[in-house]
C-alpha cells in the first residue's frame, strides 16, 4: 500500500514540473544583451598630415566598449574600401538581433552641400566632387543601421576637425552638417554643427576623454552621459567647443547598469540637489546683474544731470558777457555813430567765441588694416585702402572736445611676407572705419601758444576698422575687423573766414575678429590686429 502511494506521488510531481516550467517561461520577459560596435580611427593621412589623437581615441573607446559588453570590431588608418566593407558587414551583424549597434569614428570629416563625409587615409581630393566619390558618406552608415531594424543605434562622430583640403576648394563649410537621426538612433558630434574641434594636446581628444570618463559611470542613462560630456568640454574649452547631439531614441539605455536601486535613488537625489544649487546660483547672478545695471543707470543719470547743469551755467555766463559788451560800448568821437570795444574785453570775447565751436570737415584718407600672427614665427598681412571720410568736432570747453570720424573706401593693395608682388594686384574689397574720441587742443584763439589760426590736438577714443575682401581668384569673401583703443594726433589751420585745412592721424589697436582671423587662428596662431588712418581734410568752423 505504501509503495502504491509513493508511485502515485512521484507521477503527480512529474506531471506538475513541466507545467511550472512552461508558466515560468511565459511570464519571463524576452531580453537581449547583444551589443555590436564598429570603431574606426584614422590618423596617418597620406596627403593631409598626421593627427595626434584618433588612433589613441579609437583604441581607448574599443577597449572600454569591450569592458561594457560590446562585441567590437576596430579599424585603424582605414582606406575607403576597408571602411565601406566594414560598414556593410556591421549592417549585416545588426539585422534581426534586436540589440544595440554603436559606431564610433575619430579622424578627418567634412560636409559638402549639407552631406557629411568621413575621410579615408589615402584620399587626396582636388574638388568637392572628388570627396563625394572617394570619401565615405555618413548617410551610407545610417542607411545600413536603419535597414537592420535593430533595437537601438548610437553614432559618435569625433570628426569635426579643420578641413585640410579647404584651400583646394572653391568654397568650404566648416565642421559637419547637422543630420536628422533616423528612428531609434542617437547621433553625437564632438562639437556643434558648422564648428571645428581641436585635435587635442594629450593622449586623447577633449571630447573622447570626457566620454571615456562618463560612459563607465554606473546608472547614467544615454542622454545623461552626453549631457555631462557636453558640460565638461564646454567648460574646459572656455565655450570654444560645444558637443552636439540629435536623438530619436524613446527607450532607456545604460552603458553600465545601476548597481542597485539605492544607488539610483541616491543619484537622482544628488541630481536634484545640483539642479537646485544651479537654480539658486542663477537667481543670485540675475540679482547681482540687476543691481549692477541699476547702479550704472543711476551713474548715467547723474552724469547727464551734471552735463545739463554745466551747459546751463555756460549759457548764463555767455548771456552775462553779451550784456556787459552792450553796456561798455564807447563812442570814438563826438557826433560819430561808430563804436569800439575795449581791447581787454575784445580778447575775452575771442576766448568765449572759441570756447564753444563746431568743426565740420571731410576729405581723403589713406590707411588700412594689419593682421599679425605668432606661428611658427611672426607673420603679417597688410590690407591697404584709400577713400573718403566725414568728421565732426565739437569743443564744449576752450581746449576739450569730441571728435567723430567715419570713412569708407576701396582696398587697393594686399601684402604678405613672401612673394608680396604676386598679391598686390589680386585683391578686391571694401574698407570702412569709425572713431569716437575725446581730444585736447592748443591754439585757435588770441595769445595762445600757437596763435589764433593754428590748432594742435591730441586725443584718445574707441574705434573699429573692417576690411571685406577677396584674395586672388578665390570666390570666397573674407572679413577682418579690429576694435579697440584709438590714438588721435593732428592739426588744422583756420582762415579769417573760418575755413579749415588740416591733417590728422588715427592709430587703432585691439581685438581681432572675422572669417580671415578665424582661418589664421585655425592654423595654430594667436592673431592681433591694428589699423592706421591718415586724413587730409578741409571744412568749416561754426562759432
Amino acid at each position: 500500500m505504501i509503495l502504491k502511494h509513493s508511485i502515485f506521488f512521484v507521477l503527480l510531481l512529474l506531471l506538475c514540473v513541466p507545467t511550472t516550467w512552461a508558466q515560468e517561461r511565459a511570464i519571463r520577459p524576452v531580453e537581449t544583451n547583444i551589443r555590436q560596435a564598429l570603431v574606426i580611427g584614422n590618423s596617418n593621412y597620406a596627403h593631409a598630415g598626421i593627427l595626434r589623437n584618433p588612433i589613441n581615441d579609437a583604441r581607448a573607446i574599443g577597449s572600454t566598449l569591450q569592458q561594457l559588453g560590446f562585441q567590437v570590431e576596430t579599424l585603424m588608418n582605414a582606406t575607403q574600401p576597408e571602411m565601406d566593407q566594414a560598414i556593410r558587414k556591421f549592417g549585416r551583424q545588426l539585422r534581426g538581433n534586436n540589440g544595440v549597434g554603436l559606431f564610433y569614428y575619430a579622424g578627418h570629416g567634412m560636409q559638402i552641400n549639407g552631406e557629411n563625409y568621413l575621410l579615408p587615409v589615402e584620399i587626396n581630393p582636388s574638388t568637392e566632387a572628388d570627396v563625394r566619390y572617394r570619401g565615405v558618406p555618413v548617410g551610407q552608415l545610417l542607411g545600413q543601421m536603419e535597414a537592420a531594424d535593430n533595437g537601438m543605434n548610437i553614432v559618435i562622430l569625433d570628426a569635426c576637425r579643420n578641413n585640410p583640403f579647404a584651400r583646394s576648394f572653391r568654397s568650404s563649410s566648416r565642421g559637419l552638417a547637422q543630420m536628422t537621426a533616423p528612428a531609434g538612433t542617437f547621433i553625437s558630434y564632438a562639437t556643434a554643427p558648422g564648428k571645428e574641434a581641436a585635435d587635442g594636446a594629450g593622449d586623447n581628444g577633449l571630447f573622447t576623454a570626457k566620454l571615456l570618463e562618463h560612459m563607465k559611470t554606473p546608472g547614467l542613462k544615454l542622454e545623461e552621459v552626453f549631457k555631462l560630456v557636453r558640460s565638461d568640454v564646454q567648460r574646459e574649452s572656455n565655450d570654444k567647443q560645444v558637443p552636439w547631439d540629435s536623438s530619436s531614441v524613446t527607450g532607456e539605455f545604460f552603458f553600465l547598469e545601476p548597481k542597485n536601486k539605492e544607488e539610483e535613488i541616491l543619484r537622482k537625489r544628488e541630481e536634484e540637489v545640483l539642479r537646485r544649487e544651479e537654480e539658486i546660483l542663477r537667481k543670485r547672478e540675475e540679482e547681482v546683474l540687476r543691481r549692477e545695471e541699476e547702479i550704472l543707470r543711476k551713474r548715467e543719470e547723474e552724469v547727464l544731470r551734471r552735463e545739463e547743469e554745466i551747459l546751463r551755467k555756460r549759457e548764463e555766463i555767455n548771456q552775462g558777457a553779451n550784456q556787459e559788451k552792450d553796456i561798455d560800448l564807447k563812442p570814438t568821437g563826438v557826433g560819430n555813430e561808430k563804436f569800439v570795444i575795449p581791447e581787454s574785453q575784445s580778447h575775452q570775447d575771442t576766448l568765449n567765441g572759441d570756447s564753444n565751436k563746431f568743426k565740420l570737415m571731410g576729405g581723403y584718407f589713406t590707411g588700412g588694416l594689419d593682421l599679425e600672427t605668432d606661428f611658427p614665427s611672426s607673420y603679417n598681412e597688410d590690407v591697404d585702402a584709400t577713400g573718403l571720410f566725414f568728421s565732426a568736432r565739437y569743443f564744449f570747453g576752450q581746449n576739450i572736445g569730441i571728435d567723430f570720424l567715419t570713412g569708407s573706401g576701396n582696398i587697393n593693395k594686399f601684402t604678405v611676407p613672401e612673394d608680396s608682388a604676386n598679391y598686390q594686384d589680386k585683391v578686391t574689397g571694401n574698407f570702412n572705419s569709425t572713431v569716437l574720441g575725446i581730444i585736447y587742443s592748443w591754439g585757435g584763439y588770441e595769445n595762445s601758444i600757437f596763435g589764433k589760426w593754428w590748432t594742435i590736438l591730441v586725443g584718445v577714443g574707441v574705434g573699429s576698422s573692417t576690411a571685406i575682401y577677396t584674395i586672388g581668384d578665390a570666390n570666397e569673401e573674407v572679413t577682418a575687423t579690429t576694435q579697440g583703443v584709438t590714438t588721435i594726433v593732428g592739426f588744422d589751420y583756420r582762415t579769417e573766414n573760418n575755413w579749415l585745412l588740416g591733417l590728422t592721424f588715427y592709430g587703432l589697436g585691439g581685438n581681432a575678429t572675422g572669417s580671415r582671423v578665424e582661418q589664421l587662428e585655425n592654423e595654430g596662431g594667436n592673431v592681433t590686429a591694428g589699423s592706421n588712418l591718415v586724413t587730409i581734410m578741409t571744412g568749416y568752423q561754426f562759432d
